[in-house]
């Protein structure tokens, strides 16, 4: 969230003026923190201010530094109390899952282009294509 969407924004229970928290920011963006009003707090997380009622749990992890888990909760809701780590652990699989399929069509590429030189221009035959070429006359000289 830029900083300067706070002027821009207020309560939309009380219609008050929010203030800032700041816990994690990049340069002028705030990733996560916390707004505070009359009606109660709000957090920020990743970047996006949550102005919704009762996000007891999520305000809890945005306060104890959870932000991972913040944004799990954000994202999918609630989970059972084995769940974020699980979740956690899927995605981390995922991001490997994802890094190996790359690298997988990066080796089926490259044995693409290795098979399609093999095939159009063998090493067997390659010799007897170059005698040819050379042997031509040099009509431009």
């Amino acid at each position: 969230m830029n900083r300067e969407l706070l002027d821009l924004l207020i309560c939309p229970f009380s219609k008050s003026s929010l203030t800032l928290d700041t816990f994690e920011a990049k340069d002028d963006e705030v990733e996560y923190g916390m707004l505070h009003s009359e009606a109660g707090d709000f957090p920020i997380v990743a970047g996006i201010p949550i102005l919704l009622w009762g996000k007891t749990d999520l305000l809890a992890l945005v306060r104890a530094g959870k932000h991972q888990e913040a944004l799990t909760m954000a994202l999918i809701g609630k989970a059972p109390d084995q769940g974020v780590g699980q979740i956690n652990k899927y995605l981390q699989e995922t991001t490997w899952f994802s890094t190996l399929g790359t690298w997988l069509e990066e080796k089926r590429q490259r044995t693409w282009e290795r098979k399609a030189e093999e095939r159009f221009f063998p090493k067997d035959k390659l010799g007897f294509l170059l005698e040819r070429v050379t042997s031509f006359p040099d009509f431009m000289g």
